[in-house]
């Protein structure tokens, strides 16, 4: 079995889909969040750095698969509590390279296409920013929140038990209407 060619420290900006598949190569490395500007529109700032290894291979079907794991601990800031949080962010890739529309809709639903056309260079680092970005959840919230909000949850019920206390200014007219009959 032949060796499979691996790149590592920082990633390759590009790399010829020609030969990344045919050599069956493998890259491992590193880059800056703050690299990532689309990834970094969700972040509360730009520091960090993402590990991301990628294997280039042809599956038992000949089509051009993309896998790997991209990982990065970013900044975010919780929707609940409005304070910042780390969010340990982790993908596996899985990808399946097309040059065309009628391709990707030719893959199992199980399988996610990554366009590249005929004669374009593959980005490491655009593969790994969208692969991150959809690893986001929705909403970023602590597992436990500091709880900023109860102060004002408690205040909100006082205030409620004080109004429903209050004689509600209704009861007068019930009166009069209970005198008249």
């Amino acid at each position: 079995m032949a060796e499979t060619p691996i790149l590592q420290t920082s990633l390759p900006q590009t790399l010829d889909p020609q030969k990344v598949f045919r050599q069956k190569l493998q890259v491992s490395g590193q880059l800056s969040v703050a690299s990532m500007t689309r990834l970094c529109e969700s972040l509360l700032d730009e520091e960090g750095t993402v590990s991301a290894n990628l294997y280039f291979e042809v599956d038992m079907e000949r089509r051009l698969r993309i896998r790997g794991k991209a990982s990065a601990e970013v900044s975010v800031t919780c929707q609940r509590c409005l304070q910042p949080m780390k969010l340990q962010l982790e993908d596996m890739i899985d990808l399946v390279l097309v040059s065309t529309d009628a391709q990707s809709k030719l893959l199992p639903a199980s399988l996610d296409p990554w366009f590249c056309g005929e004669d374009e260079l593959l980005s490491p680092a655009d593969i790994i920013e969208e692969q991150l970005i959809l690893a986001m959840p929705i909403v970023t919230k602590h597992v436990r929140c500091i709880d900023v909000n109860s102060a004002q949850d408690e205040t909100i019920k006082e205030h409620i038990q004080t109004e429903s206390a209050r004689q509600n200014p209704f009861a007068v007219l019930s009166g009069l209407k209970s005198r008249s009959d």
